[in-house]
C-alpha cells in the first residue's frame, strides 16, 4: 500500500517541476537573458523598435554585422550613418547612429 502514494505523488511532483520551470522562463524573457530570439517574431519586433531608436549602443563581442541584423538596419545605412565607424574596432558603450 505504501507504494501507491508514490505513484500519485512522483508524477505530480514532476507535473509541478515542469510547471515551475516554464514560468520561471516566461517571466525571465524567454530563456535568452532577455534578449529577443535570432529568428522568428522576436527579431522582427525588435528590428522594428531599433528603427524608432535614434541611436544603438554597442555590446561586447558585437560586430557590425551583428548590429545590423539585430537592427534591421543594412550594414551599408550604418556605414553612411557613422563615416568615423571602423567596423574592426568596436567598442561596448561605443554609440551608432541608427537614423538621421
Amino acid at each position: 500500500m505504501a507504494r501507491v502514494p508514490a505513484r500519485v505523488l512522483a508524477p505530480a511532483a514532476l507535473g509541478a517541476f515542469v510547471l515551475v520551470v516554464v514560468i520561471v522562463i516566461v517571466l525571465s524573457g524567454g530563456g535568452s537573458g532577455g534578449r529577443p530570439a535570432a529568428s522568428g517574431s522576436g527579431a522582427r519586433h525588435s528590428a522594428r523598435a531599433h528603427h524608432r531608436r535614434r541611436f544603438y549602443k554597442v555590446r561586447r563581442g558585437q560586430t557590425l554585422s551583428s548590429i545590423a541584423e539585430r537592427t534591421g538596419i543594412p550594414i551599408e545605412r550604418l556605414r553612411d550613418l557613422n563615416p568615423q565607424l571602423d567596423p574592426e574596432l568596436l567598442r561596448p558603450g561605443q554609440r551608432l547612429k541608427l537614423r538621421r
